[in-house]
C-alpha cells in the first residue's frame, strides 16, 4: 500500500479521547470582582500576563505586560525555553518554563498590538483609505504571536463582560428584545480569529450575596461556548472564590467518564 495522507476510518468500537479540563483553550468572562482572576489563578504552574492590575491576590506567577513589545519579547523567551536544546538540559531554568498561561485581560492586549501596528506606521489609528491593509497588518501580527504561545502550551483568556441588544422568542411565542452577557472582546477579526481557536467560553456571575456560579451552557441571556459537550451538560455550577477552578475541573472529569471519553493530557 502506497504512502496516503487520507487517514484510516476510526473504529467506532473505540473510546472517544478528550483533554482534560486544564488542556482547554478557554475564555473566562465576567463583571469586575466576580472572581475571574481567582478562577484561573489557582495553579502554581501557570504564568499569568497581566495587562492591568488585579493579579495580587492569585497564587499563579505574574509578569506585567504593558505593551506589545513586551509580549512579543516574553513570548519568544517563552518559545526558547521549550524548543532550544540549549535551554532543555540546563536545570537553572526549570522553574522559567510553563506550559500554561492566562491573559488578563486580552481586551488590553489587543489594544497594545494594535498601537504597536500603526506606531511603525507613523499613524494614530488605522486609516480608511488605505483599503484595509493596516487592519489586515494588525490581525496577521496577532494571529502569529498569539499562535506562537499556543505552541509552547495551553493558553486562557479573560476579558470583562458586556451587553447588548438581542432578540429571542419568549415562552409565549413572542419576539422580545432583551440584553445579552458578552464579551467585551467579541467583535473585529482578532475576535473572531480567538473565538475559533477557543474550547470552551464561560461566564462567572455574582450575586449581592457574593455567591459565585459559571456556565459554559449558552443560553438565551448568556454567550456561553462549549466545543467538548461536557461542560454544558454540567449547566450552572456554584463555585468559590478560591476552589472554583478545582471544582470545575473535578466536575467535568466526573462526567467525561459518564459520558464515555477517556481522558488524555495535551500538554506534559
Amino acid at each position: 500500500m502506497t504512502n496516503t495522507l487520507i487517514p484510516k476510518k476510526k473504529d467506532p468500537n473505540l473510546k472517544q479521547i478528550i483533554p482534560p479540563f486544564e488542556d482547554l483553550t478557554m475564555l473566562i468572562f465576567g463583571v469586575p470582582g466576580a472572581g475571574k482572576s481567582c478562577f484561573l489563578g489557582s495553579d502554581p504552574n501557570t504564568l499569568f500576563i497581566g495587562t492591568e492590575p488585579g493579579q495580587d491576590f492569585i497564587k499563579a506567577p505574574s509578569v506585567p505586560v504593558d505593551s506589545w513589545e513586551v509580549f512579543r519579547n516574553l513570548v519568544s523567551e517563552s518559545w526558547n525555553y521549550k524548543f532550544n536544546e540549549p535551554w532543555k538540559s540546563d536545570p537553572l531554568y526549570d522553574d522559567l518554563r510553563y506550559n500554561s498561561f492566562v491573559i488578563d485581560i486580552v481586551d488590553n492586549l489587543y489594544d497594545q498590538c494594535l498601537s504597536h501596528v500603526c506606531a511603525a506606521k507613523q499613524l494614530a489609528y488605522p486609516p480608511e483609505n488605505d483599503f484595509g491593509k493596516t487592519w489586515r497588518e494588525i490581525t496577521t501580527e496577532w494571529k502569529t504571536v498569539i499562535g506562537g504561545l499556543m505552541r509552547v502550551g495551553r493558553v486562557r483568556f479573560i476579558s470583562h463582560a458586556g451587553t447588548r441588544k438581542d432578540i429571542v422568542i419568549n415562552d409565549k411565542g413572542l419576539k422580545v428584545e432583551i440584553d445579552k452577557y458578552v464579551p467585551k472582546f467579541s467583535s473585529g477579526k482578532a475576535a473572531v480569529y480567538l473565538d475559533g481557536i477557543l474550547n470552551c467560553m464561560g461566564y462567572i456571575a455574582m450575586d449581592n450575596h457574593g455567591n459565585r456560579t459559571i456556565t459554559f451552557k449558552k443560553e438565551n441571556h448568556v454567550e456561553a461556548k462549549d466545543r467538548t459537550g461536557i461542560l454544558e451538560a454540567l449547566g450552572p455550577m456554584n463555585i468559590g472564590l478560591n476552589d472554583g477552578y478545582k471544582t470545575v475541573s473535578d466536575a467535568y472529569r466526573k462526567k467525561a467518564i459518564e459520558m464515555g471519553f477517556e481522558i488524555e493530557p495535551i500538554y506534559k
